[in-house]
């Protein structure tokens, strides 16, 4: 029902994400930097709950699968929008080949149980994170500090606003894992 809109304005989009919204539907901004999408694009419509930051496909074809820049600074504007990773898998590519499409990208969902309710809860409230490779086993935040353990890696990055955050570097042929 949603093949009627002409997919060129804020309000046709707005309109979009409110018909999805009033069918019970949760609705996420997908491959910004693949769609061409400005900043304005994405700040001149609201109901979304998610941005996709990492498409793995769009990587894989032509380079235009990262937009955490785009989600910061929606965050920084003070927009409540979580981070999605996935994978947007075609079978374009053989699975196992250097380029496949396969498995680039997910989300890891802490939810009660495994059914679609549960699992749009923790989406909903955040219950997730967004990844192409680590996993995180523990996080901590106790108001003053940010604690993680994680999957082997080679860098940690702590990003904020007002530039509060850091970063944690592996030496040189090592991996870091808190």
């Amino acid at each position: 029902y949603l093949d009627k809109y002409d997919w060129k304005t804020p309000q046709t989009i707005q309109r979009a994400i409110d018909t999805l919204r009033d069918a019970g539907n949760l609705v996420m901004y997908n491959h910004p930097i693949w769609s061409r999408l400005e900043l304005d694009d994405l700040l001149n419509v609201r109901g979304y709950f998610a941005l996709e930051i990492y498409n793995w496909n769009c990587e894989v074809w032509d380079a235009t699968g990262l937009a955490t820049h785009y989600w910061d600074m929606l965050l920084r504007r003070g927009l409540k929008v979580y981070g999605i990773a996935s994978d947007d898998n075609h079978n374009n590519f053989p699975f196992g080949s250097a380029s496949s499409d396969s498995f680039g990208g997910w989300i890891v969902v802490a939810a009660k149980k495994l059914d679609r309710e549960s699992l749009a809860e923790a989406l909903v409230q955040g219950s997730f994170y967004a990844s192409n490779g680590p996993e995180i086993y523990e996080y901590v935040h106790d108001g003053d500090e940010v604690c993680i353990k994680c999957s082997p890696v080679k860098r940690i990055n702590f990003i904020t606003y007002e530039r509060r955050g850091t970063t944690k570097l592996a030496e040189d042929g090592e991996y870091i894992t808190e």
